[in-house]
């Protein structure tokens, strides 16, 4: 039988996909390229599980070798003593909680326990399946709100999920940081310029909030949404920025002491 597709001028033939460590490349120097493949391709589950389980094991790794040094470990431990602790024994005078419970919970976030290390795995692959699937949810709702786009939620789950593989960049160099700082609190952030005046002063508070990451994050998904929905990137960013900065100000807001 005649291929009328063929008289159409239209290809039958499949998009061929992306092989995986071009995708790594491309995420951080030519992002639109992939996301074009994510919009002109069926849903590639690989886009975002093969990232997420990436992001999962640095992350994991970077939390031994950070406590593996002493005066990290101490340091983290001492913040659990100062912080948690009290929490603890009030809620145990309280009644909400039994010692025996707090006893529990305090092993979950100590380290160099073994269910500290069982509670650093866990949380951090339900962290990043959350974290990727809520943010997912955001924007797919932002771009059928606002930007009028009909993008699959799965096709903006991918591109969400692609981005973290610059949050493995940031796990990274965050780690980097923290050893050769020795602080638990040196993050890339703007907090960076002011963390010897101390982590505890309001300025570093706000600063730290500034992740340089983060904005490279929000554009690359901003490239992303103006892909899948066919918008403009700079309109599609500036949104973006907008929102992350009414989300920042907001959290923010409960930590200032205006009295």
């Amino acid at each position: 039988m005649h291929d009328i597709t063929q008289d159409q001028g239209i290809s039958t033939n499949p998009i061929p996909h992306m092989p995986f460590l071009t995708k790594c490349v491309k995420i951080v120097t030519a992002p639109g390229d992939v996301f074009e493949e994510v919009r002109d391709t069926f849903p590639t589950h690989s886009n975002w599980l093969l990232p997420v389980l990436l992001y999962i094991v640095v992350a994991t790794v970077s939390i031994h070798l950070m406590l593996g040094q002493p005066s990290l470990a101490e340091h983290y431990r001492q913040i659990v003593n100062e912080d948690l602790r009290p929490t603890f024994d009030q809620q145990v005078l309280a009644g909400t909680i039994t010692q025996q419970q707090a006893g529990w919970i305090l092993l979950f976030v100590t380290p160099g326990t073994t269910h500290f290390l069982v509670a650093q795995g866990v949380g951090t692959t339900v962290g990043a399946l959350a974290a990727l699937f809520v943010l997912s949810y955001i924007f797919w709702q932002v771009g059928k709100s606002t930007m009028g786009g009909g993008a699959p939620y799965m096709s903006v789950v991918e591109v969400v999920g692609l981005t973290f593989f610059i949050a493995v960049i940031e796990r990274i160099v965050t780690t980097l940081l923290m050893i050769a700082l020795d602080s638990i609190f040196a993050t890339p952030t703007l907090g960076l310029t002011v963390l010897p005046m101390g982590a505890d002063s309001m300025l570093f508070v706000i600063l730290s909030r500034i992740n340089l990451f983060t904005i490279w994050e929000l554009g690359v998904i901003g490239k992303g949404m103006a892909v899948l929905n066919e918008r403009d990137f700079p309109k599609v960013f500036v949104l973006l920025l907008a929102l992350w900065l009414l989300w920042t100000i907001v959290t923010l807001l409960p930590l200032i002491d205006f009295s």
